[in-house]
């Protein structure tokens, strides 16, 4: 097993952070394992929408009541801190920006840095008329004991970079993510295999063929310099290498050493990439990747299965299966070295069809959904959808038909619709956000070969089934399938929330434990015998609220219905339901809290003979 180093970081004695400016740390990712305590993520890439500031588009992920925002119940999300960007317009600039993503709940915010000013812009061409994106000075010392006052050396313009962005967002970022889409290439060395000389398994990219313009072992430099300097400063922050597209590529990080001689191991250059890094965040789109179609020798012509549970099975999942395969070979995992983390920051497929790739609103409500369920089987701990909304100023037609919401309007005043890719997305946040994926009760719904699913648990160890008819027709997602829950008893009531159920709040419910299914994933929460037929199931949601919360019930007959909030002193402070008569079905009620002192309340809701008791924190 690996050994876990116990020295942290040496503390630093001068007045900034109260750490010296002879900081440095004496462990590296392959001796020190990182910790990932954070819900699993639900997110969004922000993007660029004229008249929308980047908290206007956190609050469409997030949510906010204060800006009349409802949102679509994500938790995490994306946004950058390029250098060229905070040398421009000074590094306060987004401060206030980052407090309101903490503000309104985000959790295991992602930052990707890099991209330097001009002035700090290498100028070594790697490529005939191709100036680098590199940094200058990143071979000089990270640490110059405090020469200039700072702890790191001024003149290595990245170390210096950090160093002053950590000083200002490193209380608001957990995830830092080292620039994106490095590898980023058009050449067919970047998915050849190892049977190909000139793959990038055997040979290092030429510098042309990349992004970064530069050699790898300039970005193998950019990670040590980062996990130095941050994790000096933001220890419990985690590192990633990121937005991969290529397992090859991170195969080349784990070869080499940041040693410009060929990545060799030297006093100087004493560890590989794999050792300043505790996340890998990659990127997949499965509509562009191949794994749709399968070439067919026999007939000289492309197979085709554009359809949902492909593209997440062949594409996104495989994608993560060739990226831990090659990170477990070079041992990570967890016995010579610790294992690595994993993120998606970038998925999508689009809502219309583009030439021969798959398009379809379902097919991208589908995938949206399976892809999210399927992260939770694989321990993938963040899924980022490109992008908010759809129809931005993208690079290729297709990727315009991607994102939360419809086009947006003029401002956050106006309007903004969920897509069906967005309410599929909120129906699974609002409901599992609470769960966690059960190995043990999956394994044993022994599903059959054309069923796919998965069970999650809650801390009370409440089930929820999430199950669907798998899809097999080219550009179809129609199929269909029953499959009945062996140990539910049949007399039990199963609630159904579909798809759409973040929008409708409708819960659909059937006696027994046969389910119908088709191709888009049905949650269904077992809820025991009801024999009464008044019964109700009450949910409260936003407790402890700010400006309100919402009272949720299902009568399962017609009964006389009324609540109340009390206050401590047992004074009533709102009525919340008048005395009525309710039929039989669903209904959701949103209780104002914007004028009420912080503090302790106690919702009680009457049905006939049953009551309901719910304490409320208020809080502002």
């Amino acid at each position: 097993m690996y050994m876990i180093s116990y020295y942290r970081l040496l503390l630093f004695v001068g007045c900034l952070f109260t750490f010296s400016l002879n900081a440095q740390i004496n462990y590296s990712a392959n001796d020190h394992e990182a910790v990932y305590d954070f819900p699993f993520g639900y997110g969004s890439n922000l993007g660029v929408y004229s008249g929308w500031t980047d908290q206007d588009l956190a609050a469409l992920i997030a949510g906010d009541p204060a800006k009349g925002i409802i949102g679509a119940s994500g938790n995490t999300m994306r946004p950058t801190l390029p250098e060229n960007f905070l040398e421009a317009w000074g590094y306060d600039i987004r401060k206030d920006a980052f407090q309101y993503y903490k503000d309104i709940g985000m959790k295991g915010i992602v930052a990707f840095v890099g991209f330097p000013s001009e002035e700090h812009r290498d100028t070594i061409e790697f490529c005939d008329g191709e100036q680098s994106y590199m940094f200058k000075n990143m071979y000089t010392p990270i640490w110059d004991g405090g020469k200039n006052g700072t702890p790191v050396n001024d003149t290595n313009y990245y170390a210096l970079y950090l160093y002053k962005t950590i000083q200002v967002y490193g209380d608001y970022v957990d995830i830092w993510e080292i620039s994106n889409e490095p590898d980023l290439s058009g050449s067919p060395s970047s998915y050849q295999g190892p049977q190909v000389p000139s793959s990038w398994w055997n040979v290092d990219p030429d510098p042309c063929d990349i992004a970064i313009k530069a050699p790898i072992q300039y970005y193998n430099r950019m990670l040590r310099i980062s996990y130095e300097v941050i994790k000096s400063m933001q220890p419990d922050d985690l590192i990633a290498v990121g937005g991969l597209g290529y397992a090859s590529f991170l195969d080349g990080i784990l070869r080499n050493t940041d040693n410009l001689d060929e990545g060799k191991i030297t006093a100087e250059y004493p560890l590989k990439g794999g050792a300043y890094f505790d996340v890998l965040s990659f990127h997949t789109y499965p509509h562009i990747d191949g794994s749709t179609r399968a070439w067919n020798t026999p007939e000289q012509k492309w197979d085709y299965y554009r359809h949902s549970d492909r593209t997440v099975e062949n594409g996104y999942l495989r994608t993560y299966r060739n990226f831990k395969e090659v990170a477990d070979f070079h041992g990570y995992t967890g016995e010579k070295y610790p294992k690595k983390h994993y993120i998606v920051t970038e998925t999508n497929i689009p809502n219309r069809e583009y030439g021969e790739y798959i398009g379809s609103v379902e097919a991208q409500r589908n995938f949206t959904m399976k892809a999210i369920l399927k992260s939770m089987v694989h321990d993938i701990h963040q899924i980022h959808f490109f992008t908010i909304a759809e129809e931005g100023a993208f690079f290729t037609q297709e990727f315009s038909y991607m994102g939360l919401y419809s086009k947006l309007g003029a401002s956050y005043e106006e309007p903004a619709s969920l897509t069906e890719q967005g309410i599929a997305f909120k129906t699974l946040a609002m409901v599992t956000k609470e769960y966690q994926y059960d190995e043990t009760a999956t394994t044993a719904l022994n599903l059959p070969a054309y069923i796919d699913g998965l069970a999650l648990k809650n801390n009370a160890d409440e089930p929820i089934y999430v199950l669907w008819a798998k899809t097999y027709l080219d550009r179809s997602e129609k199929t269909s399938a029953t499959y009945q829950i062996e140990n539910i008893a049949e007399g039990n009531i199963m609630a159904i929330y579909d798809w759409d159920y973040s929008v409708t709040h409708k819960i659909d419910s059937i006696p027994g434990n046969q389910l119908s299914l088709n191709g888009t994933p049905r949650l269904f929460k077992p809820l025991g015998k009801l024999n009464i037929a008044f019964d109700l199931l009450p949910t409260i949601e936003n407790n402890p609220a700010d400006i309100e919360f919402r009272l949720n019930y299902y009568l399962y007959g017609e009964a006389t219905v009324y609540a109340n909030l009390y206050d401590n002193a047992g004074h009533q402070v709102s009525n919340v339901i008048s005395k009525t008569k309710q039929s039989a079905g669903y209904y959701q009620y949103n209780v104002s809290t914007e004028f009420l002192p912080q503090g302790v309340y106690h919702l009680k809701l009457k049905a006939g003979f049953k009551t309901f008791n719910q304490s409320i924190v208020v809080v502002h």
